[in-house]
Formats: structure tokens, sequence, C-alpha cells
């Protein structure tokens, strides 16, 4: 048997992503699962949870592994396949795209695709690895970017995704996030087993400073946002707007349920989107204070060192003129000398002195007496 990339013992009793994936996706689900490799996972769903999966691999031996736990397996690049032609009008309760979206060329398409296919109350279930984990940012500081087999930076990526990224090509495809979990690993215990301690302390804190810092990948549920028709539907089914008759009233009906039950996930999805700006509002507000506090500190430092020149300038006018006085001072000094008796009488001692003894060679011989 060939040995495969992505293949792996599910340990339900670990907490990790393929574990929180599997809770979010439930008991009993017909689950589609984008990037299935070996059916590690659906066997789990499959013998475990009572679920029936199909799958979607670009592998064909792995996808002939996975053909043991599956129903059906699709074999084709996500990028290219045509959805409707493989899955016809079949409907499922959960879309799984575990640790997949990264891989692709083009996620946002994919995940746009995955709303024509999920039942009425589906749900898409993802994790992705997060790039703005603080271990990435330590190797991006020293100028590295050290592709791995696996993890953060797996040599198979195509694209790179933070939080803010995952949110935006969810609700570009049509979807609103509902629940987001952080699946936390700490630098040392990432593939990098980065130290912090090599960078100076105040940069350090600055790297871990962020909220997801330590995020090594995000567990989420999505739910595709319902069309007009379908908010329609439910206003028109409040009480008030439409008359209540008997028990086949369009309120006690099938559909009218169904449609507060999308109501009902539309209404958890904003709510969890709103938790998410409410808690990116306070970050913001939270920055904006310390760059406020750092500018407060720098405007004092600024306004103590133009004090300390000021006092310079200062000091330097005042040196300046004492020194331009004592110049004066001798200049007058030098000036009365020479205009003394004795300066005078000095000079005209050595004029003579230079008439009786000119300077030049002595004859040989001579000496100071003759």
């Amino acid at each position: 048997m060939p040995s495969f990339k992505y293949d792996h013992q599910i340990d339900l009793g670990v907490d990790n992503a393929h574990t929180r994936v599997i809770r979010l996706v439930g008991a009993g689900k017909h689950a589609l699962e984008l990037g299935c490799a070996t059916g590690y996972m659906a066997k789990v769903l499959v013998e475990r949870f009572g679920c029936t999966v199909v799958g979607i691999e670009r592998d064909p031996d792995a996808a002939e592994q996975a053909r043991k736990v599956c129903g059906r397996v699709i074999v084709g690049d996500i990028d290219a396949l045509d959805f409707a032609q493989e899955l016809g009008d079949a409907r499922f309760d959960v879309i799984l795209c575990a640790d997949v979206l990264e891989h692709l060329r083009d996620p946002l398409r994919a995940v746009a695709a995955l709303r024509a296919f999920l039942a009425p109350d589906g749900y898409v279930v993802a994790s992705i690895p997060n790039v703005a984990h603080v271990a990435v940012v330590a190797e991006l500081l020293e100028g590295r970017f050290p592709y791995r087999p696996l993890g953060l930076l797996d040599d198979t990526h195509l694209r790179f995704f933070t939080r803010h990224s995952i949110y935006d090509c969810f609700e570009r495809a049509g979807f609103l996030i509902s629940h987001l979990e952080r699946l936390q690993v700490e630098p040392e215990a990432t593939e990098f087993r980065t130290d912090l301690s090599r960078f100076p302390a105040e940069m350090a804190e600055l790297m871990r400073s962020h909220e997801d810092s330590t995020t090594y990948q995000f567990v989420f549920t999505a739910y595709p946002v319902p069309s007009r028709t379908a908010i329609d539907a439910i206003g028109d089914a409040l009480p008030g707007k439409r008359p209540l008759a008997g028990a086949d009233s369009p309120i006690f009906g099938a559909t009218t349920h169904h449609h507060f039950d999308v109501a009902e996930a539309l209404f958890e999805a904003f709510l969890g989107r709103m938790k998410f700006l409410e808690a990116e509002r306070d970050r913001q507000g939270h920055d904006l204070e310390d760059a406020r506090s750092r500018i407060d500190l720098l405007q004092r430092e600024a306004g103590a060192h133009v004090g300390h020149v000021r006092f310079l300038e200062s000091e330097i006018s005042q040196r300046g003129e004492r020194a331009r006085q004592e110049v004066e001072q001798l200049h007058a000094r030098l000036a009365d000398i020479e205009a003394s008796v004795g300066w005078r009488v000095l000079q005209r001692l050595r004029r003579w002195r230079f008439a009786l003894f000119p300077r030049g060679p002595r004859r040989k011989g001579s000496s100071p007496c003759q």
C-alpha cells in the first residue's frame, strides 16, 4: 500500500482540529467532504457517528482507500470540478472543508458553489490554518518563509488565510460565519520551534499582543444567507402579517417551520458576526488608546528635549558672550601694554641689540666675548 501525505489516525480523546471538526459535524448527518484524502475523517464520522459521506479527492490512490468508508468518492480537482454535473440534485446536511481551502487556486469559487448543494438547514464546517501565527511572523521578521511538508506553511498551500480573510471569503460567497473556534499552539510547540527570546523583549511582546498570535487553526461553521424569497416568506408568516387560521395555516406548515429554522440560523450567524465586530472594535479602541498614550509620552519627551535644546542654546550663547568679553579684555590689556613706557623702552633696547649684534654666522674661532 502506498504511503499518503494526508492520512491520520484520529483520537477523539485529543483536542485538535480534527476532533473539533467532527464535533461540529455531529451525528447522523449526510455529509460532503472536500479533499477527503484516504477517508480517515469519514471513517470516524461513519463508524462512530452514524453519518454517510460523499468524498471528493484528486489523488486516485487516496480515493481508492476512501471508498472503503465513503458511500461515493468523486475523483477530481476541486478547482476544475463541475459540481453540478458530479453532484446533480444531491443535497447535504453538512459540507466539510477540513484543511482544504488553502490548497485551492480559487477557494472563493468553491465556497460559493457549495451553497447550491446544502439541504435547507445545511451548513459548512471548515478548518483553516492561520498564517498570522506569531511563529510565521517571527520567520518573516528574519527574512524567511520556510515551507514544510505539513503545518502552517505546508508546501502544497496555494492560499494563506487570516481571520479577516476567512470572513471576507465566506461573506463574499454568500455565507455568514456563526461559530468560530481557535486552536491555540504556543510558538515553541509549532513545527518552527520558535524561541521569541531571541527578539528584544518589547518586540516579542508586540508580536504576541494580537489576539490571533497563537491561533494555529480556525475551526468554524457557516450558514448560507437566505434568498430574498425565503426572507419574504418568513416575514409573511409572522403573526399580524398574515391572519392565523387553523392548524393547516402556513404558519404551522413544515415549509414555514423550515423558514423559521433558517431565520434562527441566520440570526445566530449575525450574532456571531456582531460579536466578532464588537471584539474587533474593542481591540481597535484599545490599540487607539495605546497609540494616544504613546503620542502623549512622545510629546512629553519631545517637550523635554526642546527644553534641553533651548537650555543648551542659552548656555552656548552665554558662553559665547563671556568668551567675546574675555577676548575684548585681552585686546584691551594688550593695547595697554603696548602703550606703556616699559614696552616702548623694551622695544628700543631690542632694536639696539640687533644693531650691535646682528644675526648671522659667526667667524670661526670667535667667541661671544671678542
